[in-house]
């Protein structure tokens, strides 16, 4: 769920007429923006935001702007949420591990997929041979 900005600012003790002064944009022309979508702010406008908040422009609009979830699996290019995986057992055991937590409600995003690769590559790992000593048992 997306955080309103008069929210995230009434947080910071924030006013619009702070913002307007931080940043020189204008009062009114602050006031028309926040009332309009996120997506049709000017660049300006996210970074006075921004800006009185101490924050990435970035971060800001992630903050506020809802974007529903999406689950992105490529078999051709065998990508997990735009990361590579490049040993195909890997790649499959990742992805049904994924599919089936994202059915629980887990929303696993491009730095989650990069952790679950690197343990599958690592041949130390200890989660991976407790995960293999489960396997070979019930075998």
């Amino acid at each position: 769920m997306a955080t309103s900005i008069l929210t995230l600012l009434n947080d910071q003790q924030l006013s619009l007429t702070d913002v307007s002064r931080d940043s020189g944009i204008g009062l009114s022309t602050l006031s028309t923006a926040i009332k309009r979508p996120v997506e049709t702010w000017s660049l300006r406008i996210i970074n006075g935001l921004a800006k009185s908040l101490f924050m990435k422009p970035g971060d800001l609009v992630d903050e506020i702007q809802d974007l529903p979830y999406q689950l992105m699996i490529n078999d051709q290019k065998q990508t997990i949420q735009g990361v590579y995986i490049a040993n195909k057992s890997d790649y499959m055991n990742i992805k049904f591990v994924v599919k089936s937590t994202a059915m629980e409600g887990w929303q696993p995003e491009a730095q989650d997929i990069r952790r679950l690769r690197t343990e599958s590559e690592d041949k130390n790992s200890i989660r991976k041979q407790r995960a293999q000593s489960i396997l070979s048992e019930e075998q």
